[in-house]
């Protein structure tokens, strides 16, 4: 679900914030964060690291269990890796297709960057590729 609150914060890095880089930082992080829990792959590697099997491609994660062995809160035995279980993940790809853009801002630490794209200056001109 994390998309959906990172618009938040990203809609609010762009349009409302005085000092917006740390805005745009976590929200467009946190765009990217469900992505990482998507359990994707093809015939070689058998569709997916995280539950294996072409049944399961695609399929995404609501929450990571980061110790290698643990009972979770709603007292299911889980492994290291995505929940097998289902919460929030879709409603957190509504706020995913809403922030789906290149960010171009000027990062108090980075300096000029493209969040989701490339760029590259070109004389006084700069070129993205989304």
């Amino acid at each position: 679900m994390a998309p959906m609150g990172g618009w938040g914060i990203l809609d609010y890095g762009l349009n409302f914030a005085r000092h917006p880089s740390d805005f745009i930082r976590l929200g467009y992080a946190s765009y990217l964060s469900s992505f990482a829990l998507m359990n994707t792959g093809n015939k070689n590697s058998n569709y997916g690291f995280w539950y294996p099997s072409k049944e399961n491609d695609g399929a995404s994660g609501w929450a990571f269990e980061p110790q290698q062995y643990t009972r979770n809160w709603i007292n299911k035995n889980q492994g290291r890796g995505p929940w097998f279980y289902d919460g929030e993940a879709d409603i957190g790809y509504g706020g995913a297709t809403r922030m789906a853009a290149t960010v171009i801002t000027n990062d108090d630490i980075f300096g000029l960057v493209a969040y989701g794209g490339n760029l590259k200056r070109d004389g006084n001109k700069l070129k993205v590729i989304p």
